[in-house]
């Protein structure tokens, strides 16, 4: 694709998007196809945009052109996303391998095997990488150096949570439906709190607080130093069962609510003090958390398409919808934009199942 900007309606007509309302013009700088997909919010660091996917190998792409920069195999499908740290790009695939990458040309430094699967993306504290095992739910910090173990952090179930890093602490949510606050240098375990489910998506924490999120919608306010409830909101009629698999949407937060894509294919924003809803606004589809910049929401959709959110209104001010060179899937378990793009340098990142990653510049 080339640079030409395109007035559109909704997102992108250049990409054949149609919109309900009119919306600020976009321009699609790029985009990069592939035979399988991408999966996991895209990481932008340094100019470049890293990303695994289904195609069992890592990307690096200049960030402004699209260029693939670098391109490594791995022995399975990717399922986490690339952290950055001090030129090293840190990543897991399915099989249990973590890589540790020179992330200017792809050079490996050192890879190691922890005999389980992996779906949580690592975090980067120091001199500490932290890795989650899904099937036998443990926690492992490693070194950055050479992939040694420092310590380790067993659960009673499996694991299916993000890491979330917050200062000095480490925050672990698991099937065994606790959320564990460990001390990040030792693996102690700070306080745990008991969920009414599973915990199988990642916690938020901001200005002292944290904000979780079961597969039922029921939404919890801890303060993140002590574990203590604060409130607690739970839908009337929940959309699944709080055992059951969710729809792995994270939460987002932005403008004083805190945003999230349900099961009821609607996108749900509750007053962040309080935890009353402020609005729902229903997409035909299920939904990723949204990407929020200037008082619009940047979310994905099972179905393929990208949707820009009024977040005050709770309204729909654009569809983007993919040129496809064949019939898009119909929405599974895993299909669409599953994740929020990613935002970084006043251009938004979007990577998809269907096999593309596209860049779009966002307004100024």
């Amino acid at each position: 694709m080339g640079r030409r900007a395109v007035p559109i309606a909704g997102l992108l007509a250049a990409l054949g998007a149609l919109a309900a309302e009119p919306a600020p013009p976009h321009k699609l700088l790029w985009r990069q196809d592939a035979p399988l997909g991408f999966y996991m919010t895209p990481t932008v660091a340094g100019g470049t945009v890293y990303v695994g996917g289904l195609g069992n190998s890592l990307c690096a792409y200049d960030a402004a052109t699209g260029h693939l920069n670098w391109r490594v195999e791995t022995k399975d499908r990717v399922y986490t996303a690339v952290v950055v740290a001090d030129g090293t790009a840190y990543a897991a695939s399915q099989d249990s391998e973590i890589l540790a990458l020179d992330a200017a040309n792809g050079g490996v430094k050192w890879k190691k095997s922890l005999g389980d699967v992996i779906y949580a993306s690592p975090a980067v504290s120091g001199d500490l990488l932290f890795v989650g095992l899904g099937k036998a739910g443990a926690v492992y910090a490693l070194s950055t150096a050479d992939g040694e173990v420092r310590w380790t952090h067993p659960m009673s179930d499996r694991m299916g949570s993000q890491l979330t890093l917050a200062g000095e602490r480490l925050y672990v949510g698991s099937y065994d439906h606790f959320l564990y606050c460990l001390e990040a240098a030792t693996g102690r375990v700070v306080w745990q709190f008991v969920a009414r489910g599973i915990v199988d998506s990642p916690p938020l924490v901001s200005g002292g607080r944290l904000y979780l999120k079961l597969p039922d919608d029921t939404v919890y306010c801890l303060d993140a130093a002590a574990g203590r409830e604060l409130w607690r909101s739970t839908p009337a009629t929940p959309a699944a069962a709080a055992d059951k698999l969710s729809n792995w949407s994270s939460l987002a937060l932005a403008d004083g609510l805190l945003l999230f894509g349900s099961a009821d294919k609607r996108l749900h924003a509750l007053d962040a003090a309080t935890g009353k809803p402020r609005w729902a606004l229903a997409a035909g589809a299920e939904l990723s958390a949204p990407a929020c910049v200037k008082g619009v929401g940047y979310v994905g959709s099972k179905d393929g398409s990208l949707l820009a959110v009024d977040l005050a209104a709770g309204k729909l001010l654009g569809r983007w919808v993919p040129e496809r060179t064949r019939p898009a899937p119909p929405p599974a378990l895993l299909s669409g934009i599953m994740w929020p793009p990613a935002v970084a340098d006043g251009r938004l990142f979007v990577a998809s199942l269907e096999g593309f990653l596209a860049a779009f510049e966002l307004p100024r």
